[in-house]
């Protein structure tokens, strides 16, 4: 994980010019006429100012508020994700501030770092271009939570249903400790813009902790039918960290209790943000 650190640098522009009194000994005498003395001019050195340093713009501005908009800047981790290097950005005021990361894609996370942590965590892949960006994070509340079970079990995170038992999940990094619960937070508006996958209408968006654990044994997962959807109608997808991308997990069909199920997979692998879009 790289810290990147901004400096400013300004060059300070300077002009040097003197005045020349006339020299008394030349004056030419009143008589009457103008007097031929030359005004002094300021010395011409033939240099010219020092121009000032560019100030380096960020290449990701990124503003963070919870619910009651209330702007986070205590308590947030936010990094932002390429090929396996994490970026950390500098606090800018009440901002997150990333410096030269240049164009493409990667995975920009916002993650409640307090002790006793209770928003969700937002994960979704950003493209940069060539020009700065700044993005503005709404933070929810986490919504729908459960005790990770001792036995596999299917646990209902209000109308998503995920089966999976306590010891199963493996933390993304050695420095993370094994989580306890798991959630799944319906988000009543979209925190991240949807970036490099589907472009359809967005149906519905969960982000899920713990983030990015993952397991070796499929989880399977389904969701109420909340939009009286028919087979085919509805794709399930989920944004990748590793890629930076968005992997489409299938269609959606209506299985024999009414609920929908991703086809043709027998469950998710990881645990990270899901979105269902139209096909």
């Amino acid at each position: 994980m790289r810290w990147t650190m901004v400096t400013w640098g300004v060059g300070m522009a300077s002009m040097a010019g003197c005045g020349m009194l006339p020299d008394e000994n030349n004056a030419t005498a009143d008589t009457g006429d103008s007097a031929n003395i030359d005004s002094a001019l300021p010395e011409d050195t033939g240099g010219t100012p020092e121009e000032t340093d560019p100030v380096e713009l960020p290449s990701l501005r990124v503003t963070v508020r919870d619910v009651a908009q209330v702007i986070l800047t205590e308590g947030v981790n936010v990094q932002y994700c390429r090929t396996g290097t994490c970026f950390r950005p500098t606090r800018d005021g009440d901002t997150f501030a990333f410096f030269g990361l240049g164009p493409g894609t990667g995975s920009l996370e916002v993650i409640d770092a307090r002790p006793m942590a209770d928003r969700a965590t937002v994960f979704a892949p950003i493209v940069l271009g060539d020009t700065p960006r700044e993005l503005s994070v709404e933070q929810p509340t986490v919504s729908a939570q459960a005790i990770l079970p001792a036995q596999r079990e299917e646990l209902e995170l209000g109308n998503l249903l995920i089966t999976v038992g306590a010891g199963e999940l493996t933390p993304a990094d050695a420095f993370t400790e094994p989580s306890i619960d798991i959630s799944a937070t319906l988000a009543t508006s979209v925190a991240l813009p949807i970036e490099n996958g589907p472009t359809s209408e967005l149906v519905a968006l969960w982000y899920m902790n713990p983030f990015n654990h993952t397991n070796v044994n499929p989880m399977p997962i389904r969701f109420m039918n909340a939009w009286g959807a028919v087979d085919g109608q509805l794709s399930l997808w989920q944004a990748n960290y590793g890629s930076s991308d968005w992997t489409r997990l299938g269609d959606l069909v209506v299985d024999g209790e009414g609920y929908l199920v991703p086809q043709g997979i027998a469950g998710i692998y990881t645990i990270s943000t899901l979105a269902v879009f139209r096909n």
